[in-house]
């Protein structure tokens, strides 16, 4: 049985870029957490959303157990 693909999803400019993996192939992990840390320290806020798409809360850390989390910049108010 394959597992099934969880997703790390970007919020950008241009709409959304999606990071796939499954949380059963280290590389894929690695390569998702690499993406997770990179845009924290650029103040990217992560975001736990249910498999429905409803409903998120903030996440401090990657989980490859998460089915998608999505990172959105932060936003500076005036």
């Amino acid at each position: 049985m394959e597992a099934k693909t969880h997703e790390l999803r970007i919020m950008n400019g241009k709409g959304d870029t999606r990071v796939a993996y499954r949380p059963d192939v280290a590389e894929e992990v690695e390569a998702a957490l690499a993406q997770f840390k990179e845009l924290a320290q650029k103040g990217y806020l992560a975001y736990a959303v249910d498999a429905g798409g409803e409903g998120g809360r903030a996440v401090r850390e990657f989980d490859p157990k998460e089915e998608r989390i999505v990172m959105t910049p932060a936003i500076a108010g005036g």
